[in-house]
């Protein structure tokens, strides 16, 4: 398959030049996009909406097996899709079809030959002529120190990147594209001098792996061979072309083999689990963000209906290669214990760590650290409200739904509080409101109570009360006096009488919906 980095521009030039609409549209003159969130807060979206000038705007899957997508933009403006970084300018209402591809799928290897590294997702978009004024390809290069402020940097004519500081030129001499004429670099005239060890001394240790910009390029794939075309901008976490035409198209680096380790990535953790009747089985991903990549790992742990915990992503870029040891804070074994950072095409099987825990109890805490220094790269809680039921038990039966809440309720702990926090409010405690106004069976929890925790004239002035509300603040009038263990009695028999209702709650603390009475002092109730 041949490269050509001059015949694509020469076939946009002909054909934007052979098609009406096209030649009517104006200039269009690229400006930072404003951030979707700001455009309309009162209408609520997800991650699956484009977001744009009136809004969140519905994308439609058209073919499942081909990850295969359409949207409508509705009027002209700016639309940006948060779950795979595509952002599109467009000068009027139109219909676009988005499929997600494999670079395999075009190239013998993974890691295309002659020095290119992948470095984003690649996308077969479909769009009428000249109806796009503006594409924004996502890429995984984390580019260090050179959008401070927001400025992007530019392409010149000459290949070589504008920078905002001198100093912040890139350091290593295999990332960097060789002109003996000078560049503009922050309205001064510079010339690159001769690259070696002293000139990588003369830079700041944040500044030493930066990717010059130059060396980025929007792969095409057509009927002739693979064909390159520079991007007008590149920014942290794209690459823009203006006036696009559409092939099967995605973000590559020029680089040789010997860098890779060298070059800073935007990485993403995926964690899922799955709930079984004495555990929690769990898988933990670490890829570049690479939104095709994410997809294919969705679905494949789907099929297993395992279901994915949102969590933060690294602290930091990492690098291609490098490896990072998994740990917790429960004792659990892990297999593998190490994980690398590399990167594998969507249709291949990724790389995971798995571990199992029996109880989570007041949560488990999840480490990555750099294999080479031990440096904490990334760290979570996982918290019992976390856990979901998979959603691909559709209109499941009773005998199924009783299956999951059970598994759920035994991944909980036993006791939801140590005894010994002094200043927080117990877990019945916390949601007496809810209890007292949902608990719809007060006699079989009596039973469980009676002779452990209730009097016999206790147990039959509850019931002697006329409503169920009624009973249940009969019951916790008495809790007053109850010490931890007695409120654990009470908590084990509402889990046991009342598993939804616990289910539901846990899940609302896990959520931060009512967090704040475990930071209150104790409390009469």
């Amino acid at each position: 398959m041949g490269v050509n980095t001059s015949s694509l521009k020469r076939q946009r030039q002909e054909s934007e030049g052979s098609s009406p609409q096209v030649a009517q549209v104006g200039p269009f003159c690229p400006s930072a996009p404003a951030p979707p969130g700001d455009l309309h807060t009162a209408s609520l979206g997800t991650e699956d909406d484009f977001w744009g000038p009136t809004g969140p705007v519905a994308t439609e899957m058209v073919d499942k097996e081909r990850s295969l997508y359409r949207v409508h933009f509705p009027t002209a403006g700016f639309y940006h899709w948060p779950s795979t970084g595509l952002r599109f300018v467009v000068r009027g209402p139109v219909t676009v079809k988005i499929e997600f591809c494999a670079w395999d799928q075009f190239l013998n290897r993974t890691v295309p030959p002659h020095g290119w590294m992948v470095a984003g997702p690649l996308f077969d978009i479909k769009a009428e002529p000249g109806a796009v004024a503006a594409l924004y390809l996502p890429h995984f290069v984390a580019l260090q120190g050179k959008q401070e402020g927001g400025v992007e940097a530019r392409d010149n004519e000459r290949g070589l990147a504008l920078w905002p500081d001198p100093m912040a030129l890139p350091a290593l001499p295999f990332l960097l594209s060789v002109s003996s004429a000078p560049s503009r670099l922050s309205g001064c005239q510079y010339g690159l001098p001769e690259f070696g060890s002293q000139r990588k001394n003369l830079l700041p240790n944040s500044e030493r792996n930066c990717v010059d910009i130059p060396l980025f390029h929007v792969a095409h794939f057509k009927a002739e061979g693979m064909l390159l075309e520079k991007p007008a901008r590149v920014a942290p976490c794209y690459t823009v072309l203006e006036n696009p035409s559409f092939s099967p198209m995605g973000v590559l680096l020029r680089v040789v083999h010997a860098a890779l380790r060298f070059i800073p990535i935007t990485s993403t953790v995926l964690l899922y689990h799955h709930l079984h009747p004495e555990e929690v089985t769990f898988h933990l991903y670490l890829i570049p963000s690479d939104c095709s990549i994410q997809k294919a790992i969705d679905d494949e742990e789907q099929k297993f209906q395992f279901v994915r915990i949102h969590k933060p992503p690294p602290l930091t870029p990492l690098y291609m290669g490098s490896r990072y040891i998994v740990s917790g804070s429960e004792r659990m074994e892990i297999m593998p214990e190490e994980l690398e950072l590399c990167y594998r095409s969507p249709r291949e099987a990724q790389l995971f760590s798995e571990f199992y825990v029996g109880h989570l109890r007041s949560g488990i805490r999840l480490q990555m650290r750099n294999k080479k220094d031990g440096t904490v790269v990334w760290e979570t809680l996982v918290k019992p409200g976390d856990l979901r039921c998979s959603a691909t038990l559709v209109h499941p039966g009773p005998k199924e739904v009783e299956a999951v809440v059970g598994a759920l309720l035994r991944s909980f702990p036993a006791s939801p509080s140590p005894p010994d926090a002094l200043g927080l409010l117990h877990f019945v405690d916390q949601y007496r409101e809810q209890l007292v106004a949902r608990v719809t069976s007060v006699d079989p929890i009596l039973d469980k109570l009676h002779g452990q925790v209730l009097s016999e004239e206790q147990y039959e002035g509850v019931r002697a009360e006329a409503t169920k509300p009624g009973q249940m603040r009969k019951l916790f009038s008495f809790s007053r006096s109850w010490d931890w263990a007695c409120k654990d009695r009470l908590y084990q028999a509402l889990k046991e009488t009342h598993p939804h209702l616990i289910l539901e709650l846990w899940e609302m603390w896990g959520t931060g919906g009512d967090q704040r009475g475990f930071l209150k002092s104790s409390a009469v109730v």
